[in-house]
């Protein structure tokens, strides 16, 4: 269900609240990235940003989540031993990249 549709429910409640998820997060997402309100976007494109009610409080709906029991760190010093991963600032890609112009 997309927030626009939940403004317009039946329920006081389920649209007092999508009225506050609206006017506190959905208007400032949707300004920053497209440039206009949710009204001015083609339905199809807000409807890509689901609105699930349900107690359920974690990010993805998934049967199955998890997160690296020690952390991404822990994770990425293994896969990468010794450091020099993507994205470090000491790799060789990122030291030619911001090295000042000779």
């Amino acid at each position: 269900m997309t927030i626009l549709e939940l403004r317009q429910a039946r329920d006081p409640e389920i649209a007092a609240l999508a009225d506050y998820v609206y006017e506190h997060v959905f208007v400032h997402y949707t300004m920053k990235q497209w440039g206009q309100t949710p009204e001015e976007i083609d339905p199809n494109t807000t409807a890509r940003v689901p609105v699930f009610l349900s107690r359920d409080d974690r990010y993805f709906q998934d049967t199955y989540q998890g997160m690296p029991l020690e952390g991404y760190t822990a994770l990425f010093q293994r896969v990468w031993p010794g450091g020099g991963w993507p994205g470090r600032g000491d790799s060789p890609a990122w030291t030619a990249r911001h090295s000042p112009a000779r």
